[in-house]
């Protein structure tokens, strides 16, 4: 399910990049926003070795909180930026808020 979608996070941990996921963004239609957004995305599985659990975690997201019935139906509402880091460089302490995946 999650091969495409990984792909270039896992060419770039090959490549040596650390990876940050930031936030975790949510569609204003999609059923889960706030509080509860920000509740659910501290379960989030952080590995690099895994990119591809970081991934189906998003799907089982959209899985667990479905649109209401006879409303609007909304899919792949949930996203969550990444800031890659070149090998080598490190980030000033001020930017080190995102979660290294």
């Amino acid at each position: 399910m999650c091969w495409v979608q990984t792909t270039i996070l896992d060419q770039l941990i090959v490549a040596g990049y650390t990876l940050y996921a930031l936030k975790v963004e949510s569609h204003p239609k999609a059923p889960l926003r706030g509080q509860s957004l920000k509740a659910e995305a501290r379960t989030r599985p952080f590995t690099d070795i895994h990119t591809k659990e970081y991934c189906e975690w998003f799907f089982n997201l959209e899985k667990k909180y479905l649109s209401k019935a006879g409303g609007e139906e909304y899919k792949f509402g949930y996203w969550s930026d990444f800031l890659a880091v070149a090998p080598g460089v490190k980030l000033p302490d001020e930017m080190n808020y995102a979660q290294r995946l």
